[in-house]
């Protein structure tokens, strides 16, 4: 059983500004949507669109911030608080009262489904109507939860998809884990499939395409200097596919942001990305 849950779909990133963590990765090459805000909720966002390999899936790094804390629900509120930094990891699922329904029979404590619709005016006067079904988050080892897409065209928008530093999709998940085994069980139950090792250390979980990595922080420390989370466990970055990795350090240079070589990947630190590590991966298109 993977409770309908078929893929990493994407990761909701705290930021403080939005606008300007945007223009932190357009240095990196990327192209980043427009600003969206949902006023009556008091947060806003923009979006590091990437392209997915399955039907009703997206791939992207969801910038998020406050723009009204006062109208922020104080769930969200307290869920953007603190250092910038991914916050939660997002399923996506074809039916979210199916998976809530099957999530339940299996002993999760989660709730009803919450149906959201709004508009986003995009800077040449277009609207989009904007449609999804949200599954809130889950308490777990690592906070997640899911969505349901009504709208999925906007998320695949080839404009938005195209990017200067070639890159194609994001393929992993980055954490640290104060108990591997445990962490991994728990999502090997979740996504119904088993873990493997990895050969830098710690197991992985895969349900689809996109991988959930999961390490000890000795072993993120050592291979990532500085990038294990404030706490034993936590998301402390991802994995993206790129077309070239010469083309990405030359759009990398050409930013001023810093970065290094590691053994066939460009990693470039949290500091230079907003509370995540990002390791680049040369790759082809699916």
């Amino acid at each position: 059983m993977n409770h309908g849950l078929i893929e990493i779909d994407h990761l909701l990133t705290s930021v403080e500004d939005p606008v300007a963590a945007g223009t932190s990765f357009e240095r990196m090459g990327f192209t980043v949507t427009p600003l969206s805000r949902t006023e009556s909720m008091g947060i806003m966002n923009r979006l590091v669109l990437m392209t997915p390999v399955q039907d009703g899936t997206a791939n992207f790094i969801e910038l998020m911030g406050m723009s009204d804390p006062a109208r922020t629900h104080p769930e969200m509120r307290a869920l953007l608080a603190g250092p910038e930094g991914t916050r939660s990891m997002v399923l996506a699922t074809l039916d979210a009262q199916a998976s809530v329904d099957e999530l339940r029979i299996d002993g999760y404590e989660v709730a009803r489904p919450v149906s959201l619709e709004r508009k986003w005016r995009l800077p040449d006067g277009k609207v989009l109507d904007v449609a999804f079904d949200v599954i809130m988050p889950i308490e777990a080892p690592l906070l997640f939860n899911a969505c349901r897409y009504r709208t999925r065209e906007h998320y695949v928008r080839p404009d938005w998809l195209a990017h200067r530093n070639g890159a194609l999709r994001m393929t992993a998940v980055l954490c640290c884990a104060e108990d591997v085994r445990a962490a991994a069980a728990y999502y090997s139950k979740l996504f119904g499939c088993a873990p493997r090792p990895i050969p830098s250390g710690g197991l992985e979980i895969m349900p689809a395409n996109v991988s959930l990595r999961l390490h000890e922080a000795r072993s993120v420390r050592d291979r990532f200097p500085g990038a294990a989370p404030r706490a034993p466990t936590g998301y402390f970055g991802y994995r993206i596919q790129v077309r070239d990795l010469g083309r990405l350090r030359e759009c990398l240079h050409a930013g001023n942001v810093r970065h290094w070589s590691g053994s066939g990947s460009v990693v470039v630190p949290t500091d230079a990305a907003h509370g995540n590590l990002i390791e680049f991966e040369e790759g082809r298109q699916a």
